[in-house]
Parts: structure tokens; C-alpha cells; sequence
């Protein structure tokens, strides 16, 4: 299976998918740079995705099978400016989103911080509605804050996502991250990616989070920038039919 990162780091999307050939990378900061070649010398780096020549770059190595990336978190983090899209790294999740409709990897996996899921500007609901093809942002019907998981469809894509917590992970700290699933049409269902199938045992949490939830769905039909789901808590769509299919997105 081919893969590729954006914003690599030093390379975590690399060492948690071994089974992946590692096409190409992008990553401009020295340090990881270094690492990532290094540790990953057949994966070509190709540094800033926002060259004018970067996607010619990028799909001249051919289709993707999963395509990864961690956009900038800064503009979106409560201890930073909350700048969100206004922002340099910010706006770094449109390119994100622009180079994975160039590429059309079959998969495409996303990680940022939750307060993605909260900024005023919406950009969490600009960044679905570009996936999937909307023709404006979508708007979450939890007055500006997205729930913790649901699913959305358009005419270019279908795309899931969760909040997960690093401690239920075998990491001895609380870390919350937000991880985006999309499939352009021959990929794997992002519901079966994220959300578990009903009976499967696993970690329990100790807790559940006041306001967890499951938004609803856009059709490909749908009116531009409509959003046609409910909350969890008084009866979400999508986790009905999730259920339907022998999935358990609560």
C-alpha cells in the first residue's frame, strides 16, 4: 500500500504504519528533516506544501492508498492566539485539504487539537464542507461548537471524525486529539475506521465527557452549507443508521 504525510514531523504517521510504502514526505523545519531522513531514506521529502510546484511534485509519484497529515495546531490550540483559517498555520488546513482533492488519495487521515471543533470562525465546518463538496462551510447545529464525532457526506467525498484520548491508548497522559477519516470513493468506510462495531469488548473510560455526541449527516443533494443532523443527547441520525450497520459510534 502507497502512503504519504504532510506535515511529518518526525515522522509518526511513518513508525505507526509500517506496513505502508512511505512514498514522499513534506516537512520544512531542520531538525525533523533530518530525522525523517535518517529513519525513512526512501521517502522522498518534498518540504513546503505550499509551493507553487508542490502538487505537481506530489502526484507525479502516482496514486495513494492513505495520505496523513497533522496540519499546524497553534491557531486552533486554547494556548494559542486562536487565530484559526486568519492564521498562516491555520489556513495550512484549507492547503491540506486542497492538496488531498489534487492527489485523491483512496484515504485520507487528519489529527488536530479539539479546539478545531470550537473556533469562531467555523473552520472546523469550512474544512468538512471543502472535503466533501459542500459549496459553502458547514455550520454544526450545536451553536458553533462541532460534537465529538459524527459524519458527513457530499458529492466529492464522505469523511468521520472522532475525539480520542492518548490515555486510553497506553500513554500515561491526557491528550485529546481530533482525527478526521475521509474516503473519495474507493476507499475504506471511515464509519468502520472510527467508530466500533456493537459487542467488541475494550477499554472502558472511566468517565464519559459532559456533551460527547454524534452529529448527523449531508446528503450529496443537500442544500449548500446545510447540516441536517442532531446531537447525541436528543437522538443523532447518523448514530441510528451507525447502529443500524453494527456500529457504535457512543
Amino acid at each position: 500500500m502507497r502512503a504519504a504525510s504532510c506535515f511529518s514531523g518526525i515522522g509518526a504517521p511513518e513508525l505507526g504504519g509500517p506496513q505502508f510504502d512511505w512514498l514522499w514526505c513534506a516537512e520544512v523545519e531542520k531538525f525533523p528533516s533530518a530525522v525523517l531522513a535518517e529513519r525513512f531514506p526512501n521517502s522522498v521529502n518534498l518540504g513546503d506544501v505550499t509551493a507553487d510546484d508542490f502538487l505537481q511534485r506530489a502526484s507525479a509519484f502516482g496514486p495513494l492508498d492513505l495520505l496523513v497529515g497533522g496540519p499546524p495546531c497553534q491557531d486552533f490550540s486554547v494556548a494559542g492566539l486562536r487565530a484559526g483559517t486568519a492564521g498562516d498555520r491555520g489556513n495550512l488546513s484549507l492547503r491540506f485539504m486542497e492538496i488531498a482533492h489534487a492527489i485523491r488519495p483512496r484515504n485520507l487521515l487528519v489529527e488536530n487539537v479539539p479546539g478545531w471543533l470550537n473556533m469562531p470562525d467555523n473552520a472546523f465546518g469550512s474544512f468538512l464542507g471543502g472535503l466533501v463538496g459542500a459549496d459553502d462551510a458547514l455550520h454544526s447545529p450545536l451553536d458553533g461548537k462541532w460534537p465529538s464525532a459524527g459524519m458527513v457526506a457530499g458529492p466529492r467525498a464522505r469523511a468521520a471524525w472522532r475525539v480520542f484520548d492518548a490515555q486510553y491508548f497506553g500513554v500515561a497522559q491526557r491528550r485529546r486529539r481530533v482525527f478526521v477519516v475521509a474516503d473519495f470513493g474507493e476507499g475504506a468506510d471511515p464509519a468502520a475506521v472510527l467508530f466500533e462495531r456493537k459487542g467488541v469488548s475494550g477499554n472502558t473510560p472511566p468517565r464519559r465527557e459532559a456533551g460527547e455526541g454524534v452529529a448527523g449527516t449531508i446528503a450529496a443533494g443537500a442544500p449548500p452549507g446545510s447540516y441536517n443532523g442532531r446531537d447525541a443527547e436528543s437522538g443523532s441520525l447518523i448514530a441510528h443508521s451507525l447502529r443500524a450497520d453494527g456500529f457504535d459510534a457512543s
